[in-house]
């Protein structure tokens, strides 16, 4: 079974590089298990929008579009929880 292609934007990186160092490296791990199949993390489906979900990582949320039927997962927009109820 081939897994899920990760894609994320510069704007995703740049935000990663702000943040300390730890929570870097929980968000990064996190991210890199998603592309072996993203059900198995525990991703919540956001009401109100198709195929988009959040993943928690700590105080930190990641949003997600995922397209199951191409397998790619999009890195939409990484943030604190303050910072993603402006959006979301």
């Amino acid at each position: 079974m081939k897994g899920f292609t990760l894609v994320y934007s510069d704007s995703v990186s740049k935000y990663l590089e702000k943040i300390p160092k730890d929570r870097q490296v929980q968000i990064l791990r996190k991210l890199d298990l998603l592309p072996i199949d993203p059900k198995l993390l525990d991703i919540v489906k956001m009401g109100g929008r198709e195929n988009t979900y959040r993943v928690r990582v700590g105080s930190y949320r990641i949003i997600l579009v995922v397209d199951f039927t191409n397998k790619i997962i999009k890195v939409e927009r990484v943030g604190t929880k303050q910072e993603m109820e402006k959006y979301y």
